[in-house]
């Protein structure tokens, strides 16, 4: 938002709102999909080898990075000493007396761990890319037909 509409009244407001928003409810599927995970809710035959455990590392560093965006977007808007409103259906209080340089350190990390996060999915869909269509079907019997 502060690339695209930094002083503008009208949008950026709309954004912001619309991004607090779309962060509450990402954390209820984070929390969810956590949850999900932890009692068995999705069961698949783990890989062996290197690569196995290099997706798994991965899945959890993803998922701590995850929880921990969440949690730095709440922080951050308390430390702003704003409420939080989920499209406008219902109001989370601010929990703290603005805090200007909290809210700066914590919206700093905010968007740090969002890019790490984005740059570390996109490595990740990648490998998985390449491991489905090029590491496999170069062993299979129809590659190549």
């Amino acid at each position: 938002m502060d690339y695209v509409t930094p002083h503008d009244r009208t949008w950026r407001p709309l954004l912001e709102g619309t991004h607090v928003s779309l962060g509450i409810l990402f954390a209820v599927l984070i929390l969810v999909r956590i949850v999900w995970r932890l009692t068995g809710g999705r069961q698949l035959t783990p890989e062996v080898g290197l690569s196995g455990t290099l997706s798994q590392l991965m899945y959890i560093v993803l998922y701590v990075l995850l929880a921990a965006e969440s949690v730095l977007g709440f922080v951050l808007r308390w430390a702003q000493g704003e409420e939080f409103t989920l499209f406008g259906l219902f109001m989370i209080p601010a929990l703290m007396a603005q805090n200007r340089d909290l809210a700066h350190t914590f919206e700093e990390l905010h968007n740090y761990l969002g890019w790490a996060i984005v740059i570390l999915a996109a490595g990740h869909a990648i490998a998985a890319l390449v491991h489905h269509y090029v590491l496999r079907g170069a062993g299979s019997p129809s590659a190549g037909h």
